[in-house]
This record gives structure tokens, C-alpha cells and sequence, in this order.
């Protein structure tokens, strides 16, 4: 993902009944692109049952959402 300013990012993740799973980061980042890796667990380290998933990205008046599926 790409941050244009200086502005504070959050990333996180919802199930489908957009209850919160986990925050991914939650802080400032310089402009640039950055990436960031994800192991399929909630905020306790428990791995997350095979679903869909939301994927929301925050940073300062920009806001992005994405669908994820985990299978096993």
C-alpha cells in the first residue's frame, strides 16, 4: 500500500459480521510504499477459521477495503 503523508494508518481486520479480529498497525508511517505480512490469527495468536474476511486500510482521509478467504 502506498501512504501519500504523514498521516496516521490503521489496518485491520472484521469478520463478516464486522466485528473486529485483529489490528494489523496502528501508527504514523512515512509517505512511500510500504507491505506488511499477516499469519491468519485474531489479536490472541489463535488461528482464524476458514472464512471471509475484511481487510480495512485507514490512513488519513483514505480508506480502503478488500475481501480475504482463508482456506485450509
Amino acid at each position: 500500500y502506498t501512504v501519500a503523508g504523514s498521516d496516521p494508518v490503521s489496518i485491520s481486520i472484521y469478520d463478516l459480521q464486522g466485528r473486529l479480529v485483529t489490528e494489523l498497525f496502528q501508527g504514523a508511517q512515512i509517505p512511500g510504499e510500504h507491505e506488511f505480512w499477516w499469519d491468519a490469527t485474531s489479536g490472541s495468536g489463535a488461528p482464524l477459521q476458514p472464512g471471509v474476511y475484511f481487510i480495512r486500510l485507514v490512513s488519513g482521509r483514505e480508506v480502503e477495503t478488500g475481501r480475504l478467504v482463508i482456506s485450509r
